[in-house]
C-alpha cells in the first residue's frame, strides 16, 4: 500500500499500523530534512517528532505519494526554522565547531555548501517540481513510478525530474554554489537522505498515541468549533503566536555573530558562521567588502531589532538579479556586501521582522554607505483557510496588499518577503499589517486552486478569528501537437493572468497532453494562454472560462527563428548585451525569452511567435532600449547609444 492510501486508511479507521508503516517509510525523509535545518541530532529528533505529531492530528487529504512527500519537506521545514529560532542559542560554540568540521574530500566540500541552502532551494520550487524531485531522490523512486504517481508517461517523468534538477540548480547558484545539474543529482541521491536513529520512530508513536489521545474529543468536536469556538481559536492563535516568538524582537534570531563588526564601509569582514537558515549573520564572504552598513531599528523604541531578515538586490542590464540573504545581529546590523558584477547597478533592500510592519526601499544605482531604517509595530491577524465545502486548506501563502502609494527612495510597506503559509489544519497568523489598516486584503494561493482576493478586519476581535475561503477556479486540459498531429512533449503552457498574480504553468507529457489547474475568473469570463516549444511558433489563445473543466487543444507550426545583431553608433559589433522580451504597457509580456549577444554582437531565438514583439536591450555604458517591436523574417540590427555623462 502506498503512503497516500495508508494516509487514507489512518483519516478513515484511526489504523496505528497504518500510521506506522507511513512512519518507517517517511521518517528517513522528515529527519533528514530537520539534521540539514538544526544541525544537531537531538534536535532533529525534535523536530521530526512534531512533524508526525501533526500529521497524527490533523492528516490532510492528499491524492497521491508526491503530495505527501511535499507535505512533510514543507511541514518539517517549518517546523525547523521554528525550533532553529527558539533553541540554536542554547548550542555551545564547541558544538558549532564540531558540526562546521572542515570536509574531508572535495565531494564532501561540495555537499557542505549544498546542505544549509538545500531546502529552502527546494520550498521556492513549483509544486510539481519539488514532488518530482522527491519522489525522485527523496524516495528513490524509478522514473516508471514517478511516472504513474503525477499522471504522467515514464519519459514526462524523466523530463520533468531533469527540468526540476535544473530550476534546483539555479536556486543554489545564488549562494555561489558552482556545479553541474548531473553532479547535483549524484550528491542530492547519494546524501540527502540520513537514517534516522533506530528508536526514534517508536517513540514517535507512543507519542502520537498519547498527542491523539488527548486530542480526540476535541477533533470529533470540530463541526461545533466553527460555530461556538470563535473564542477558543482567538486564545490558540494568539498563543501561538507568542509561542512563536512573534512578539519578540530576538524571535528570529540566529546564532551569536562571531565576526569583529567593521565600522567602514569597504572594508573587509572575516567569514562570519553560517547559520542552520543557511544565511549568514551580521557578515559576508572574506572574499566580499561592504557597500552599505545597515542597521534596522524599532520605530517605537529606537532598539536596533535583531534577527531580521535582509534582503538586498542588485539588478544588473538585463533586469538580472543577484541576492544577498541577511539577519541582522544584536544590535540590527547587517553588512550588504558590493555587487560582485563590475558595473553600476541599483540596488532594492527589502526587510520584515515578525511583529513589524515589512518595508522595501528602492535605492537606484545611488546610494549611501550608511543607512538606518525604522520599522513601525504591526498588528497581528489570523483565522484559518477553507475551501468552497469548508474544509480547512494547509500550505496555503497569504499575500497582503499594501494600501500606501508608492514614494521613490522613500522606505514603504512592502509584503512581498512576507512568507506566510496556513498550517496542517489550515491556521495561519499573520503578523506585519500596520496598525493604521482598518482592514489588509490578501491573495491567497496555492498549487491546485486559483488565487483568492479576500478582505479581513484588522484591530478587532474577529481579526483573530477569520474565516477565509479559497477557490478550487477552473481547469484547462488538451493536447499540443505539431502540424502532422504528432505529440509535442515537454510544451510550456502558462496562463497570462492579471497584474501580480501567480502565473499558472505546466508541460505536456509524453502524449503531449496537459492539465493547468487553478485559473481564477475573478476579473474576467476568459483567461489567455500561452504554449511554447523549442523550435515552434508559440501561440497566445483566449480561452472563455464557462465549464469547471475547459478544453483547449494546440497545434504548434515550426518556427521561423527572430535574429539580429546591436552594434554601437560607429557599426562595432557589442557582445555581452542582453536581449529579452519586454511587457507592454499593460504588464502582459506573453512570451518570455532572453539572451545575450556573441562577440559578433548576433542574437537569435529559435522559437520566436510570428506577429510582432516588444524587446529589450542593455549594456552597461549604453541608453537602454525599452519597447523595440520586431518580428521574424527580417535580420534586425539594433543601435546602442552611449549613455550622456
Amino acid at each position: 500500500m502506498n503512503g497516500a492510501k495508508l494516509l487514507e486508511s489512518y483519516r478513515s479507521t484511526g489504523s496505528e499500523t497504518a500510521f506506522a508503516e507511513l512512519l518507517q517509510h517517511y521518517t528517513n525523509l522528515v529527519y533528514s530534512v530537520a539534521k540539514r535545518r538544526v544541525s544537531d541530532q537531538s534536535l532533529a529528533e525534535e523536530v521530526t517528532q512534531t512533524v508526525f505529531i501533526r500529521l497524527a492530528k490533523s492528516p490532510p487529504k492528499l491524492t497521491h505519494d508526491g503530495e505527501l512527500a511535499s507535505w512533510l519537506h514543507r511541514t518539517a521545514v517549518h517546523v525547523a526554522i521554528d525550533v532553529w529560532r527558539s533553541e540554536t542559542r542554547r548550542r555551545t560554540r564547541e558544538e558549532q565547531s564540531v558540526a562546521m568540521q572542515s570536509p574531508t574530500t572535495e565531494e564532501a566540500k561540495v555537499w557542505e555548501d549544498i546542505t544549509p541552502h538545500l531546502d529552502e532551494a527546494l520550498s521556492r520550487l513549483s509544486e510539481e517540481d519539488r514532488q518530482a524531485l522527491l519522489l525522485r531522490f527523496f524516495e528513490r523512486k524509478p522514473m516508471r513510478d514517478i511516472g504513474s504517481t503525477l499522471g504522467v508517461s515514464e519519459d514526462a517523468a524523466k523530463m520533468r525530474v531533469s527540468r526540476a534538477l535544473n530550476r534546483l540548480r539555479g536556486q543554489l547558484v545564488p549562494h555561489g554554489i558552482a556545479c553541474s545539474v548531473a553532479a547535483l543529482g549524484l550528491l542530492v541521491t547519494a546524501r540527502s537522505v540520513e537514517a534516522a536513529p533506530a528508536n526514534l520512530a517508536g517513540r514517535i508513536v507512543s507519542a502520537c498515541r498519547v498527542s491523539r489521545g488527548a486530542h480526540t474529543a476535541s477533533f470529533r468536536r470540530a463541526g461545533a468549533l466553527r460555530i461556538a469556538g470563535a473564542a477558543t481559536l482567538a486564545v490558540a492563535v494568539a498563543w501561538l503566536f507568542v509561542a512563536s516568538g512573534g512578539g519578540d524582537a530576538d524571535a528570529g534570531a540566529g546564532t551569536e555573530s562571531a565576526v569583529q563588526e567593521p565600522t567602514t564601509p569597504g572594508e573587509p569582514l572575516a567569514r562570519g558562521e553560517r547559520s542552520s537558515a543557511g544565511v549568514f549573520t551580521a557578515s559576508v564572504l572574506a572574499s566580499e567588502k561592504i557597500r552599505m552598513r545597515l542597521q534596522v531599528v524599532a520605530g517605537d523604541t529606537g532598539q536596533g531589532l535583531r534577527g531580521a531578515e535582509v534582503q538586498a538586490t542588485y539588478f544588473h542590464p538585463g533586469n538580472r538579479g543577484e541576492g544577498h540573504d541577511l539577519l541582522t545581529d544584536s544590535n540590527g546590523h547587517a553588512f550588504i556586501p558590493e555587487a560582485k558584477e563590475r558595473g553600476e547597478a541599483g540596488m532594492n533592500v527589502f526587510v520584515s521582522i515578525a511583529g513589524y510592519v515589512p518595508v522595501a526601499i528602492g535605492f537606484g544605482r545611488v546610494f549611501p554607505s550608511e543607512f538606518v531604517l525604522n520599522l513601525q509595530p504591526a498588528a497581528l491577524v489570523a483565522g484559518v483557510v477553507v475551501d468552497e465545502e469548508g474544509q480547512p486548506v494547509s500550505g496555503v501563502r497569504l499575500q497582503a496588499t499594501p494600501r500606501e502609494d508608492l514614494q521613490d527612495d522613500q522606505p514603504h510597506t512592502d509584503f512581498q518577503t512576507t512568507r506566510v503559509e496556513t498550517d496542517s489544519a489550515g491556521l495561519f497568523q499573520y503578523p506585519y499589517v500596520p496598525q493604521s489598516y482598518p482592514e489588509v486584503r490578501f491573495t491567497l494561493t496555492r498549487e491546485g486552486y486559483a488565487p483568492t482576493d479576500v478582505e479581513m478586519s484588522v484591530g478587532k476581535p474577529e481579526s483573530l478569528t477569520a474565516t477565509l475561503v479559497i477557490k478550487r477556479g477552473f481547469s484547462i486540459s488538451g493536447r499540443v501537437t505539431n502540424d502532422q498531429g504528432t505529440p509535442i512533449p515537454g510544451a510550456t503552457i502558462r496562463d497570462l493572468p492579471k497584474i501580480g498574480y501567480r502565473r499558472m504553468t505546466t508541460e505536456s507529457d509524453g502524449n503531449g497532453e496537459f492539465l493547468l489547474r487553478g485559473i481564477s475568473n475573478q476579473y474576467s469570463s476568459t483567461t489567455e494562454v500561452t504554449v511554447e516549444a523549442k523550435g515552434r511558433t508559440p501561440q497566445l489563445r483566449k480561452v472563455a472560462l464557462i465549464h469547471t473543466n475547459e478544453t483547449a487543444n494546440f497545434s504548434l507550426s515550426k518556427a521561423t527563428p527572430l535574429r539580429g545583431r546591436v552594434v554601437d553608433q560607429s557599426g562595432q559589433p557589442l557582445a555581452g548585451v542582453a536581449c529579452r522580451t519586454h511587457s507592454d504597457g499593460q504588464g502582459r509580456r506573453p512570451f518570455w525569452w532572453s539572451t545575450r549577444t556573441d562577440t559578433e554582437g548576433r542574437f537569435e531565438w529559435d522559437s520566436a511567435p510570428a506577429e510582432p514583439t516588444l524587446f529589450w536591450f542593455e549594456l552597461d555604458g549604453y541608453e537602454v532600449i525599452r519597447d523595440r517591436s520586431l518580428r521574424v523574417g527580417t535580420d534586425h540590427t539594433i543601435t546602442l547609444v552611449p549613455e550622456a555623462d
